[in-house]
């Protein structure tokens, strides 16, 4: 939603892997949390964060420094000018299990293209500021993060990946 895709210009990897199963999904799911790529690209690990983790850390939490290390300097910083650290896409949606209070949320149905051309795996909601929005063919009302609080989600995953237990 709202910002190009990481394997088309308009599609997420895993709504452009399988688009039937996720329509499906956004058909029948009720209250599910979606973190869209607008959202996700903002969690960076920055090199100063894998640095205190590489010297803080124990156990499997040196794993990341090696692993943020590669992705930034093989991927993000040629792909991305300027980005300042690696994304984790797929942590993000953890944090809000711990701390769902930094994200800021938009209401809509979801709908995923299943067609196989350039809108493949293709997410819609309805971002308009209108009374109710589109529900699609009947579709439940699903909940979309726009936003969270970086400091907040910093702190939180570095606590976490700092604790001595994380080994």
């Amino acid at each position: 939603f709202l910002f190009p895709g990481n394997v088309t210009p308009v599609s997420e990897a895993n709504f452009y892997g399988d688009p039937i199963a996720a329509n499906i999904v956004m058909k029948y799911a009720k209250n599910a949390s979606i973190y869209p790529l607008n959202v996700t690209q903002g969690a960076l690990i920055t090199p100063e964060m894998a640095n205190i983790i590489d010297k803080q850390g124990t156990g499997q939490a040196k794993l990341i420094k090696p692993m943020i290390d590669f992705y930034y300097e093989n991927f993000y910083k040629k792909e991305y000018p300027g980005i300042g650290g690696s994304p984790i896409h797929d942590l993000l949606p953890f944090i809000s299990f711990i701390n769902d209070s930094i994200f800021e949320y938009k209401k809509s149905a979801v709908w995923i293209s299943t067609t196989n051309d350039v809108t493949r795996g293709q997410s819609v909601a309805d971002f308009r500021k209108i009374a109710e929005p589109t529900r699609f063919d009947d579709r439940p009302i699903q909940r979309i993060a726009v936003g969270f609080n970086y400091a907040a989600f910093k702190e939180e995953f570095m606590r976490t990946i700092l604790k001595p237990d994380c080994s």
